[in-house]
């Protein structure tokens, strides 16, 4: 896929999107880093590819359909 010359993604301000996204990628490296009981890097950078692709909502819709 190729967002060259997109301004929005979906009617989102392309400029939102990226601070969204790149913030919160920011915000759980920096969390990772200062974590006492971090866990292994292969496995935070899996965690964000997840998490980027399906974004957290679907991960809560997941984590729920599980416990019923």
């Amino acid at each position: 896929m190729v967002l060259n010359n997109k301004t929005t993604i979906n009617h989102i301000p392309f400029r939102y999107f990226h601070s969204y996204v790149s913030g919160a990628i920011i915000s759980t490296i920096k969390y990772w880093v200062l974590d006492s009981e971090r866990i292994p890097e292969e496995e935070i950078m899996h965690h964000l590819y997840t998490l980027m692709r399906t974004g957290p909502l679907e991960q809560l819709v997941i984590e729920l359909s599980r416990k019923s």
